[in-house]
């Protein structure tokens, strides 16, 4: 399971994931910790349901579970970016995929259903192959924040 993935499902139970402690990762709400993940071994973890204001949970203790197990090379997320090409403070010079149209264009920064302005390094390396595209992608990427959705 991959980290973001595992971050959506725990604000479905008000949790949130930290990794700012420093020889583990922490699962908590707004009152209390309930999990730490080792983040260097796959399936440590260590449960505290105790301060869990609701009781335990099966559902979300399987969710830690399953996050806990997966190996650690598999819970990184791909980077993605966003292809900023026409000047750096003009807000509608990003590269845009009109899913619809089946067209690059140019528009603002926002993802939509119909517009991808964010994409994965592997689709990185594909649009660099791609020979309708003359863009500088050592100037025009913008990383993107791994929680963005």
């Amino acid at each position: 399971m991959k980290t973001s993935e595992f971050k959506r499902e725990l604000k479905k139970y008000s949790c949130y994931f930290s990794t700012d402690a420093v020889y583990q990762d922490e699962i908590a709400n707004a009152t209390a910790y309930m999990a730490v993940i080792n983040p260097e071994q796959q399936g440590g973890v260590g449960f505290t349901w105790a301060f869990y204001p609701d009781g335990f949970n099966l559902n979300l203790f399987k969710l830690i579970n399953e996050y806990a197990a997966t190996p650690i090379d598999e819970r990184k997320d791909e980077k993605r970016y966003r292809v900023h090409v026409i000047r750096k403070d003009f807000e509608w010079g990003y590269l845009n995929w009109n899913d619809d149209d089946k067209l690059f264009e140019f528009n603002n920064e926002a993802d939509t259903r119909v517009m991808k302005t964010i994409f994965t390094e592997s689709e990185i390396e594909e649009l660099k192959r791609n020979p309708d595209l003359a863009i500088d992608f050592n100037k025009a990427l913008e990383e993107v924040d791994p929680d963005e959705q």
